[in-house]
């Protein structure tokens, strides 16, 4: 494929927030043919007149640059027209851009400004972010009208606000993010595949430049509130707020009253040698903190284990925390059942008696304890008697500590069920499955009754094994190959997936530390990468995709499809049409429609399409691997209802399906209710659709992947792959 020709840009830039974008550009294909910045000014404590770092870093890379007084100077107009520019890119360039200007590059100008337009249009977005005590913030690419802020978008990307963070260090992360996204959005306007959304005015805010008045707090304000006001106003006396915003936002008033509750924070920090944190009260690793909430939230029933992981990464500031967290939290979650059966031991008391705090502390520490060696024995002890007390169970402290330190004395020796000698014996192989590798006991006997106790520990042992991460290299943007390039050059190993063509596995390393590419690739597990090519290859010009959040399978297909035809892909929430959206908009695929709409019912469309796929909500047994906590929230009598509204889903997809099309039916469960009981109840009830064989679908599909009934299936003892089943169907012309 030819690429597209480079662009001559112009760039409009002043402060430091802009220079990333101006590198970001500099490093481009595209040619960098002038700066535009503010003239010089009278700076610092002494008023002495130097550059603004845009300047700085143009005079260094010997770019252009013009400096007007007024943008309507004749002299500076005929400059600019004569760089005979492309495109104009602007990022905090400080004045409104007046007709004139905007008509001098022929593709008009884009705008990285710091917010999620329409929020927080204006000159003080960030600021007011946190002032106003925003969870979220980020970065959006908008086309520049001559209204303030009020342009197409273009691209976004998003952020959570930590309590404890400054303007100064959102605005650093935002810089870096939008350069990123600025580069990507030059390309694609060069290449003619950027898409524009209109704003929602309605839904407008504005972010004016602070004044004298914002440094105001009001004490009745939630701690979280006061907290943003007083480590937001400005920039004057830096040092002496900074260390009176850190007290306020982690619980202590200027005068040394506590705040509000919602303002509470366990206190973090990269130092345990000071033993204290701010409030008093003792210094516990952030990590652990997290953990504990990430268990209390999902124990509780308030969020699933995904859900609460992201929540409480938003909440730690270094990575080394965020990655800790979420594996202890995830390991508990693997590991419980065998964490239960040593804490009862140990604690000589049934766990139904002990309190539900007490045992989610416990069960993180054991987890570490016997998982997690490289964490000192006593820091693990420590921090539990430390949580007990600072989650108001001070009388269990002691119980606490003492349960823990006869677990570390005797890890090399615990009383778990053994691996039987006598496989045929089911009540101890059940009792190994279930307790020592962590399964419900209903679970375990399914497997152990349908697969034979050696498949079915080989399954357990891969559930409880975390998978290297899985990217799938998003075609619009990069090859598989040109994605291993980009990541082995910073240094990230991978190799090729072994049955999917887009799929890369990470060695070494980790792909968040791509930020220039972001585009390039998503997270998506092999075995669901898969079932997107039951589709065909390449895919027909009409394809519907049901159930479609969050729009992994949606974009693969869409990418195989090489952005032709029509891809239409459903589903019925708000919040999952709204990911599916942000999905499709991050790949760049230009031929999806997506539709609300609910599968159990009659599809709203009058157009057959040559393929439909049913990737149905299911009970997600075949993903234990990557989502530990289902094993505990699904129970055996959860299959029959939704195996009833699956087939349901099939029928009603069916009628949308074109004489001679293709119906694929897929899940990520492993149980056979959920997948060949319902292929064959549809079949049965359904004789215009002829069963057909997984590799008719699409023949270059592993054979290791098609049963002897030619269904497609993955299986972790034989493919290394987490549990997926797909059926085809065509139907009878």
């Amino acid at each position: 494929m030819v690429s597209a020709p480079p662009l001559r840009i112009v760039f409009f830039g002043t402060p430091e927030f802009a220079v990333p974008t101006l590198d970001a550009l500099l490093r481009s294909r595209h040619q960098l043919v002038g700066v535009v910045t503010q003239p010089d000014r009278p700076r610092g404590r002494g008023h002495k007149t130097s550059y603004a770092p845009v300047k700085a870093r143009a005079v260094d890379a010997a770019l252009p640059v013009l400096q007007p007084d007024r943008l309507k100077d004749d002299a500076f107009l005929a400059a600019l027209a004569a760089m005979q520019t492309d495109l104009g890119v602007v990022a905090a360039y400080g004045r409104i851009l007046t007709d004139a200007v905007l008509a001098a590059p022929r593709l008009g100008m884009i705008n990285v400004h710091a917010s999620l337009l329409p929020q927080y249009r204006g000159a003080a977005p960030v600021h007011r972010a946190i002032m106003n005590g925003e969870r979220e913030t980020g970065v959006t690419i908008m086309r520049v009208v001559k209204a303030l802020d009020a342009g197409p978008m273009l691209a976004e990307t998003r952020r959570p606000i930590d309590p404890d963070e400054t303007s100064e260090e959102v605005e650093r992360d935002l810089a870096r993010d939008g350069a990123a996204l600025a580069a990507a959005a030059v390309d694609d306007i060069a290449a003619g595949r950027a898409r524009e959304t209109p704003q929602d005015d309605a839904a407008a805010t504005y972010a004016p430049r602070l004044t004298k008045a914002d440094g105001a707090i009001d004490w009745s304000w939630p701690g979280r509130r006061r907290g943003a006001r007083h480590r937001d106003r400005g920039k004057g006396r830096r040092s002496r707020r900074r260390r009176r915003h850190r007290a306020l936002a982690r619980g202590r008033s200027p005068g040394g009253g506590e705040t509000a509750d919602d303002g509470a924070r366990v206190s973090g920090g990269p130092s345990r040698r000071a033993g204290r944190s701010p409030d008093g009260g003792a210094m516990i690793a952030p990590a652990r903190v997290a953990a504990y909430e990430i268990l209390s939230a999902v124990s509780g029933g308030s969020a699933d284990l995904p859900a609460a992981i992201a929540v409480a990464r938003g909440g730690l500031r270094d990575d080394r925390d965020r990655a800790l967290a979420a594996e202890i939290a995830a390991g508990v979650q693997r590991w419980r059942a065998a964490l239960d059966h040593v804490i009862v031991a140990f604690a000589k008391r049934p766990l139904a008696r002990l309190d539900t705090q007490v045992v989610e502390i416990l069960r993180l520490s054991v987890y570490q304890l016997l998982h997690l060696t490289r964490v000192p024995a006593s820091a693990v002890v420590d921090d539990a008697v430390n949580l007990a007390r600072r989650a108001g169970k001070a009388s269990a402290a002691g119980f606490v500590n003492a349960v823990l330190r006869e677990v570390s004395r005797k890890r090399g020796a615990l009383p778990l069920p053994p691996r039987p000698a006598d496989a045929g014996s089911r009540a101890a192989a059940l009792e190994y499955l279930s307790v020592t590798l962590s399964h419900p006991r209903w679970l375990a006997s399914r497997w152990y009754d349908r697969l034979g106790f050696d498949v079915a520990e080989a399954w357990m042992h891969f559930n409880n094994t975390p998978g290297a991460l899985t990217l799938r290299a998003n075609r619009f943007a990069a090859t598989r190959d040109e994605l291993a390039d980009r990541l082995r050059a910073l240094e990230i190993e991978t190799h090729p997936g072994r049955f999917a063509p887009d799929a890369l596995i990470v060695d070494e390393g980790h792909p968040l530390r791509l930020d220039d590419h972001d585009r390039a690739f998503f997270v998506q597990d092999e075995a669901s990468q898969l079932v997107t090519l039951l589709a065909g290859n390449p895919p027909p010009p009409r394809v519907l995709d049901a159930c479609a959040a969050p729009g992994g399978k949606t974009t693969a297909i869409a990418a195989a499809m090489q952005g032709a035809g029509l891809l239409v892909a459903t589903d019925v929430r708000d919040r999952r049409i709204d990911l599916l959206r942000r999905t499709v908009a991050h790949s760049g695929a230009p031929n999806v429609r997506i539709v609300q709409a609910d599968a159990r019912v009659p599809l709203p469309f009058s157009t057959a399409f040559d393929c439909v796929l049913v990737d149905a909500p299911c009970s997600g047994l075949g993903t234990l691997r990557r989502d530990p906590d289902i094993r505990w929230r699904r129970l055996e009598s959860d299959l029959a209802p939704l195996a009833a509204a699956e087939l349901t889903m099939l029928q009603r997809a069916a009628d949308a399906v074109a004489p001679g099309g293709r119906l694929v039916y897929a899940t990520c469960s492993s149980e056979p209710e959920e997948n060949e009981q319902i292929a064959d109840a549809f079949a049965a009830a359904a004789p215009s659709f002829e069963p057909v064989s997984a590799a008719v679908a699409n023949p270059q599909l592993h054979e290791m992947l098609v049963d002897a009934r030619g269904h497609f299936r993955t299986e972790p003892h034989l493919h290394g792959l987490e549990a997926f089943f797909a059926a085809v169907f065509v139907r009878r012309g």
